[in-house]
């Protein structure tokens, strides 16, 4: 895997990632070797769903399109 790659991964994680138990992951490099890695435990907040508006569930729905269509990885068979 190469740097460009990885950097774009770490990226993709930052946008997306939630790990268990609403513990929120954030990952930014520090110089050129070391990735540094921090987790926020967010449980509280996501106990009830979120209440979205029309507007903000389109506009999530379109940026979840956006980043499939750059990451293979991301895109559901039809």
């Amino acid at each position: 895997m190469s740097s460009e790659e990885l950097r774009a991964d770490v990226r993709l994680l930052n946008l997306v990632n939630f790990g268990a138990d609403g513990a929120l992951l954030y990952a930014e490099y520090e110089g050129r070797t070391k990735l540094r890695v921090s987790c926020d435990l967010a449980g509280p907040a996501f106990v009830r769903p979120a209440r979205l508006s029309p507007l903000q569930a389109d506009t999530l729905l379109l940026a979840i399109e956006l980043v499939a269509a750059s990451c293979p990885r991301l895109r559901v068979p039809p």
